[in-house]
C-alpha cells in the first residue's frame, strides 16, 4: 500500500486530453485516480476557473451530440445509431423535448468531483499584485495566472507537496522547479510516479500474458459494438490481435487479492453493415425513407481498451487465479469508421 499521501492538481488541458471521460470509457487514468482518492491515498484539488472551463467545453459538446440525435430521429427512425439508447423512439423524443444539456452532460463531471472527494482551492486568496507579477514574468493567460497564483499560495500555506499535471507550456514555464511543486506532463506519468509505492504488477502480467490475452479476447467477442459516425452496425467480430499492455495501475490490494487496471492496444477486424443512402428511397413529401439499403464490408481498426485484472494469489506469483472485468468500463465499444488501421 502507499506509505505517503499524495496531493494532485489537474489543469484543464489534462481533463481535455483525457476526453473528459469521467466514467472511464476510453481511458483508465481518471478512474484510477478516482479510486486512489476514494482510498484516501491521493487527494485531488481543483479551482473554480478550471471547473468553469470544463463545464463550458462539456456544454458545447452536448449541443453537437443532441443535434446528431435529433437529426437521426427526424430522418432515419430505423437508424442503428438510435438503437444504442436501448429505448423506444417516443421515449427518446420525450427526453429530447425536456432535455437539459447541463443536467445530462455535467452530471458525470459533478459526480467525478464528488466521488473523488476533490477539494476546491479558493482563488480569492491570491493578490492582484501577485497575479500581475506572475502574468508578466511567465506570460500565462490571465485566467491561468489566477489559478497558478492561488495554487502556489495554497501549497505554501498548507506546507504540502503538490503534483501538478498540465500539457500547457505556460503552466510548465510558471511552475517547473518551484518549491512544493512536482510538475508532470500527463496524468499517466503522475500515476506511474504514485504507483512506485504500490504493488508492482508488471512482472505478474508479463508472467501470465498468454492467459490474460485469452480471457480478454473472450470478453471482447462478447461485447457490444456500435458505429459512432455511420448509420449501421457491427455484424461480426472476425479477428482480434493484442499488442502491448500499458498504463498499468494498482487499484487496490486486500489480503491475497490485487485489482489492477491496464490499457491494451488491439487490432480488430469487424464485419460492418452500413446505411447506403444512395441506394435508399427517400420520400420528399413525408420526409422519411421508404426503403433503406445497407451495405456490408470488412474493416480493421486499432483500439486502445481499458480493462481490470483481478489477481487472487495462493502461494506464489505463479499460483494465481486471473479474472478479467470491466472491459471498456462495461460499455459498448464506439467505432469510428474513418479511423482505419
Amino acid at each position: 500500500m502507499i506509505n505517503e499521501k499524495f496531493h494532485i492538481f489537474l489543469d484543464t488541458s489534462e481533463y481535455y486530453a483525457q476526453n473528459y471521460d469521467f466514467e472511464g470509457e476510453h481511458t483508465s487514468s481518471l478512474i484510477a485516480l478516482k479510486r486512489l482518492c476514494q482510498q484516501e491515498q491521493v487527494f485531488l484539488y481543483i479551482d473554480k476557473i478550471i471547473a468553469n472551463e470544463i463545464r463550458c467545453d462539456l456544454i458545447e459538446e452536448a449541443k453537437v451530440q443532441i443535434n446528431i440525435l435529433k437529426d437521426a430521429l427526424l430522418k432515419r427512425p430505423k437508424s442503428a445509431y438510435l438503437r444504442i439508447y436501448n429505448t423506444d423512439k417516443a421515449d427518446i423524443r420525450r427526453q429530447l423535448h425536456n432535455i437539459s444539456t447541463e443536467t445530462i452532460y455535467l452530471n458525470e463531471f459533478q459526480n467525478f468531483i464528488a466521488t473523488s472527494r476533490a477539494k476546491v482551492i479558493d482563488i480569492d486568496t491570491v493578490k492582484a499584485s501577485d497575479v500581475f507579477k506572475l502574468y508578466f514574468h511567465s506570460d500565462p493567460p490571465f485566467s491561468d495566472a489566477f489559478s497558478i497564483g492561488s495554487l502556489l499560495n495554497f501549497v505554501i500555506e498548507k506546507k504540502i507537496n503538490m503534483i501538478v499535471v498540465s500539457r500547457d507550456g505556460d503552466w510548465k514555464k510558471a511552475l517547473y522547479g518551484r518549491e512544493h511543486i512536482q510538475f508532470k506532463k500527463s496524468l499517466n506519468e503522475a500515476l506511474s510516479y504514485i504507483n512506485q509505492n504500490l504493488f508492482v504488477a508488471e512482472d505478474c502480467i508479463l508472467e501470465h500474458r498468454y492467459k490474460i490475452d485469452e480471457l480478454l479476447e473472450d470478453k471482447i467477442k462478447g461485447a457490444e459494438f456500435y458505429l459512432s459516425d455511420e448509420d449501421g452496425e457491427v455484424s461480426e467480430i472476425k479477428e482480434v490481435i493484442f499488442f502491448e499492455i500499458e498504463d498499468i495501475n494498482t487499484l487496490s490490494i486486500e489480503q491475497n487479492v490485487a485489482i489492477v487496471s491496464a490499457v491494451t492496444h488491439m487490432e480488430i477486424e469487424l464485419e460492418l453493415s452500413v446505411f447506403d443512402e444512395e441506394n435508399s428511397v427517400w420520400d420528399n413529401e413525408d420526409k422519411i425513407y421508404l426503403f433503406e439499403k445497407y451495405s456490408s464490408y470488412s474493416q480493421t481498426f486499432d483500439l486502445w481498451v481499458y480493462f481490470e485484472i483481478n489477481l487472487t494469489f495462493n502461494n506464489s506469483v505463479k499460483d494465481i487465479k486471473i479474472e478479467i472485468e470491466n472491459v471498456n468500463g462495461n460499455k459498448p465499444f464506439s467505432i469510428d469508421t474513418l479511423a482505419i488501421s
